[in-house]
């Protein structure tokens, strides 16, 4: 450790990445530490399940809308840009989240933590790899891999010893330090990239018609369970997000300046990489919805 700091790599490498790492892990934390919290919030807000799930459900679905959009606004406008601002909101957001009120402010302050979220963990790959050379690349996605995985699976431990000992708000508390430490040394130590063929132009009908894609989409699999997955809503909402999503991919064929070039599509690697990613999310999410009536019984309403 002595050789690597004075050999300026601590300073030049490993204090940046870890200060990626610690960006990244709030929002991530985030996506499941709530989960445990959900019957202490039921109880202080007088709230029902289903007004309490869109303390997770806000959260998702800012998330999901906005994720491959701030991608390519870093990739324009620069990717540190983007993650100091996704931090700056995220911390913000939790602490208003901690101060909230009423259930209302609450999910509204979530909604405003899943914006900055995306704002914040894609970009934090290119952030994380580009600090180190080519060859070790593979070692840092797989330990940015890691680290999230850490962080979604110990939300719940988190968040329940959080909760055990302290009051719910202590959940978004936690990040508040942690986002100014990150905001502190990050100005001075992360360096500004940008994706060179990227231009500065903004693919607006590209962005519009993707994030309607993804809102119905993401909004349809969180209703369907309420809703019925037959019901007219919730197929309306499914052929939107399709027509949207046919849409997207017919403007981005025929733009000059696509927000995701098609190319893409036929790389193995990067194909390989999104779905693994999906599949991913679906593990980490998939299990929360489920719960929910658990969570409701051990509130004590039926």
């Amino acid at each position: 450790m002595i050789k690597i700091m004075e050999s300026g790599a601590f300073k030049n490498k490993i204090l940046p990445f870890l200060i990626v790492v610690m960006g990244f892990f709030m929002p991530m934390l985030d996506t499941t530490i709530v989960n445990i919290t959900i019957p202490k919030m039921m109880e202080y807000f007088s709230a029902d399940t289903q007004k309490i799930t869109w303390v997770l459900n806000g959260y998702n679905l800012a998330f999901a809308v906005l994720l491959i959009t701030a991608s390519r606004l870093a990739d324009q406008f620069g990717r540190k840009r983007i993650f100091m601002i996704g931090v700056l909101i995220f911390t913000v957001g939790s602490m208003f989240s901690s101060l909230s009120t009423n259930l209302e402010m609450l999910i509204f302050f979530r909604v405003v933590q899943g914006l900055a979220a995306a704002l914040v963990v894609p970009v934090s790959i290119p952030l994380a790899v580009e600090l180190f050379s080519p060859s070790k690349r593979g070692t840092v996605m797989g330990m940015w891999a890691a680290f999230a995985a850490l962080a979604a699976a110990g939300g719940p431990s988190i968040g329940g010893i959080l909760t055990e000992h302290f009051e719910w708000q202590s959940i978004f508390y936690i990040n508040i330090p942690i986002g100014i430490v990150v905001l502190i040394l990050g100005t001075f130590l992360l360096k500004e990239s940008f994706d060179p063929s990227a231009t500065k132009k903004i693919d607006w009908i590209g962005m519009a018609t993707l994030s309607v894609s993804m809102f119905t989409l993401t909004l349809a699999i969180i209703q369907a369970n309420e809703k019925g997955w037959l019901s007219a809503y919730i197929l309306s909402m499914f052929a939107i997000s399709a027509v949207s999503f046919a849409a997207f991919i017919f403007i981005e064929t025929r733009s000059k300046d696509p927000m995701i070039p098609m190319q893409m599509m036929k790389i193995k690697h990067f194909m390989a990489d999104s779905v693994t990613l999906f599949i991913l999310g679906i593990g980490i999410m998939g299990g929360i919805v489920p719960a929910f009536p658990f969570l409701h019984r051990c509130n004590g309403n039926e």
